[in-house]
Parts: structure tokens; C-alpha cells; sequence
């Protein structure tokens, strides 16, 4: 059975938490927000399999790492990322991150060189200013005793999930969604604050853009392909938002192959 271990790393600025195994050219995983490293569950053993070693990180606030001691922009994220492969001794690996954790891989491929050798975006977000607005306000998390807004969350998690959500990836979500607390929203308002299409037109390390076929951000992912230089597409039809989840295989398979190129 291949075994994924977890840890913590300590940074002048608090604790990150991650989750590694496997040996290997390193493999830097970035989550989606609200969320954290355990969205990767059902593949990193895929990965060490192939000859990966892992790094699965959770975000700053989000997870088990420690809060941001004020509200932070991306490169702030990235930044802390650094830092964390700095002190673990990765000083070069491919970087893999979804949604905001795409952008903040591609802050680390595009500002950071020499850092990325390979870069794959899952669902990169090249924003129409309708979604810019929407998770610009992203309101502050409330929680009260009688637990009524966990309703209001997991109607979230079921049109997000779509025909492919399980019970263990809901309950998994809602768990995350609850530990990032009443600052769930701050990794939101700056992906709405950061240019991410000039960011895609700064990366020119190798790229592999992966979108699930029911992903909401499909279209975006589908533009960004064709405005980050050189960089291929890959849709996986039997997947939405939580593509690793829905078509772990597939999604390891797709990974792998391009980044044993």
C-alpha cells in the first residue's frame, strides 16, 4: 500500500502544512478555496506510483497551515509556497495547482525562475468580469450555534459537485469549507484582484492545461490554453469541478504522461 505522510514545516511567518510520499522529480500540488491538500487524496497515490514524490501543501488559512497574520494578495501565497519548498530542499519541481492554486503555480512558474520545470493548471480562471465580481464579494463566513448555515453551504457543495459528488467528498468539502473559518473568502478576493490573464501571458515554462468537461471554469481553462504560450489542453469528459475526484485515473494518467515528456 503506498503511503502518503504528512507534516509540518515552519516558515518566519507560521506553520504550512502538507502531505507527501513517493520518490522521484518533486511534484508541488496547490488546492482550490476553500479547500485543502486532501482534495488530492484520491491521486496522490497514483502519482508515487509512477515515480512522483508529492508535495500536496495547504494554503496559508486554509487546512491545517497556519492564517495569514493580515488578508493577502497572491504572490503573498505563492511567496509562503517558496519558502516551504526552500526549507524542505525542493529547489526545483513541477507544480500542479487547481483553480487558485493554478494561478498561484503559475506565480511561481512565471516569477520564480528556474523553480517550475512543468507547469499543469486545473481549471485555470481567466475570469469574465461576471465571475471576477462574484468572488469579489465573496461575503466573510458566519457560524452560529444552531449550525443554519451549513445548509446554505452544502447547496453550494451539491451544484459545484454536480452528478459526480459523493457523500465522502461533501463531507470532505464541508469540513475544509468550516476550518478556513470566517476568512474562508480571503484567497477569493485575491484571485478577483489579480490579473490572471496577463499572468498566463508572462508563463512560458511547458504547460499542460487540464479541465473536468463539467467544471463551470471549462470555458476559461479553454481560453487560457490558448493564451499561455505552447500550452496544451487536456478536458476530461467524466469530470467537474473536483476532476481529481470524479476521474482519478484518467486524471493521474493524463498528468503523468505529459510530464514524463
Amino acid at each position: 500500500m503506498t503511503r502518503i505522510l504528512r507534516g509540518y514545516v515552519t516558515t518566519p511567518e507560521g506553520q504550512i502544512h502538507y502531505h507527501t510520499g513517493g520518490d522521484g522529480f518533486p511534484l508541488v500540488l496547490l488546492h482550490q478555496n476553500p479547500s485543502s491538500a486532501r482534495m488530492w487524496e484520491a491521486v496522490l497515490p497514483g502519482f508515487v506510483e509512477r515515480g512522483h514524490q508529492v508535495w500536496a501543501f495547504d494554503t496559508p488559512g486554509y487546512g491545517e497551515s497556519d492564517r495569514p497574520p493580515v488578508k493577502p494578495d497572491l504572490p503573498y501565497y505563492a511567496r509562503r509556497i517558496v519558502e516551504a519548498c526552500d526549507l524542505l530542499g525542493l529547489q526545483q519541481f513541477d507544480a500542479l495547482g487547481h483553480h487558485t492554486g493554478a494561478l498561484i503555480a503559475g506565480i511561481l512558474a512565471a516569477d520564480y525562475p528556474g523553480r517550475v520545470r512543468k507547469y499543469v493548471p486545473v481549471g485555470y480562471p481567466l475570469l469574465t468580469d461576471e465571475r471576477r465580481a462574484s468572488l469579489a464579494n465573496a461575503q466573510p463566513g458566519t457560524f452560529s450555534v444552531e449550525g443554519s448555515e451549513l445548509e446554505g453551504y452544502m447547496a453550494g457543495i451539491r451544484f459545484l459537485g454536480g452528478p459526480w459528488l459523493t457523500p465522502h467528498v461533501a463531507r470532505r468539502c464541508l469540513i475544509e469549507r468550516l476550518q478556513a473559518g470566517d476568512t474562508w473568502n480571503w484567497a477569493y478576493h485575491a484571485v478577483a484582484a489579480y490579473d490572471d490573464d496577463a499572468l498566463a501571458r508572462r508563463i512560458s515554462t511547458p504547460t499542460l492545461v487540464v479541465v473536468g468537461r463539467g467544471d463551470p471554469l471549462c470555458p476559461d481553462a479553454e481560453r487560457a490554453a490558448g493564451v499561455i504560450r505552447g500550452a496544451e489542453l487536456a478536458v476530461i469528459d467524466n469530470g467537474g469541478v473536483n476532476v481529481a475526484d470524479d476521474a482519478p485515473e484518467e486524471f493521474v494518467r493524463v498528468v503523468h504522461e505529459f510530464l514524463a515528456r
